[in-house]
């Protein structure tokens, strides 16, 4: 009986997600542009990066990714 007591007790805590300072994102490199859908670039993202000076985790990265305005960002000073 005590394996019962401690799957009843037993809590499932979501994960934390990152903080990611994005003042401290360089070498970003992305894919996905299509120049044909400039000004929108719909489909770029952002591959790999470093952040404070170590490469980002997957993790990271789709978090950096799915802020829309900052790739937007990357691709327009990468562009332009």
């Amino acid at each position: 009986m005590k394996h019962i007591q401690l799957y009843e007790n037993f809590e499932m805590k979501p994960s934390a997600k990152p903080e990611i300072d994005f003042d401290k994102i360089d070498n970003v490199e992305l894919d996905g542009i299509d120049t044909s859908d400039a000004p929108d670039f719909a489909d770029a993202y952002i591959v790999s990066c470093d952040i404070d000076g170590r490469p980002a985790t997957e993790e990271e990265l789709d978090i950096i990714n799915a802020n829309g305005e900052f790739v937007y960002d990357q691709v327009v000073d990468q562009m332009y």
